[in-house]
């Protein structure tokens, strides 16, 4: 369910001559004036016409001065709150399931979901998606429609996407860079590499580990650090119980 808040709008609308109620949602008080202007259909957080009537839907939201936006979805206009659309739906969804957006295969064809692709841990174009979304998304797969998502759930259930391992880098951790002369970048997935990090004291253990645990807060990656000595005691995206002389509250971490 989508709510926003909205003030009064006093405006007289040049072409249906009716006053919006300042108890009206935004797209609500202009369903008179829209449904007199250009064939459409009015949901509780969406108003969905379609092409050509662009022109149209942008004009009426320009004279019904609402802060709304102009979404396509191939052939398809809607007009929805700001900052509305599939990733923000997504998040409230994730939110409320306490999961990731790492958790998520995000599977689109059209305008409409580019923002969402690009919030998943993976971002699949089927077949019969639009060029632009096929340049941006991770994988592409054969099968059109629905089975395009037929194929991407069978690879999920064989071997969780794993051959398509190289190209899931957009949330890689970088380790730096080979020594040899290729300089080639060395970088892990989070989801499925081990590492250990070994060395003499003074050896820069705990610089390479706060770089690690760095990247992965950056990307939104959730990690427990253990540490004994009280060496990433300032770590500023972290919540720290205890100190390398005091014990963890117990209560405090459960």
């Amino acid at each position: 369910m989508l709510c926003w808040k909205t003030g009064p709008c006093s405006t007289r609308h040049k072409r249906s001559r009716s006053k919006c109620s300042a108890s009206r949602r935004p797209l609500a008080c202009s369903k008179r004036y829209v449904s007199a202007t250009f064939p459409s259909l009015l949901g509780r957080g969406i108003l969905a016409s379609w092409e050509p009537n662009q022109t149209e839907v942008l004009q009426a939201t320009h004279d019904l001065g609402l802060d709304l936006q102009v979404i396509f979805n191939k052939g398809a206009v809607m007009v929805l709150p700001s900052g509305i659309n599939k990733a923000s739906g997504l998040k409230a969804a994730l939110d409320e399931l306490s999961l990731s957006f790492h958790n998520v295969v995000g599977i689109g064809d059209a305008e409409n979901d580019h923002a969402f692709l690009a919030v998943c841990e993976c971002g699949v174009a089927v077949a019969n998606a639009l060029p632009a979304l096929k340049d941006r998304a991770d994988i592409v797969t054969a099968g059109d429609h629905g089975a395009g998502v037929i194929e991407i759930a069978n690879q999920l259930l064989d071997d969780d996407l794993a051959r398509y391992d190289q190209r899931l880098s957009r949330h890689s951790v970088s380790l730096g860079k080979r020594a040899d002369k290729s300089a080639e970048e060395v970088r892990i997935s989070p989801s499925r590499n081990s590492i250990l990090v070994a060395g003499p004291s003074a050896s820069g253990k705990s610089t390479a580990v706060s770089g690690i645990v760095e990247q992965l807060a950056k990307q939104g990656y959730q990690f427990c650090l253990i540490d004994p000595e009280g060496d990433y005691e300032g770590f500023a995206r972290a919540l720290s119980f205890g100190t390398a002389k005091e014990k963890p509250d117990l209560k405090a971490i459960c």
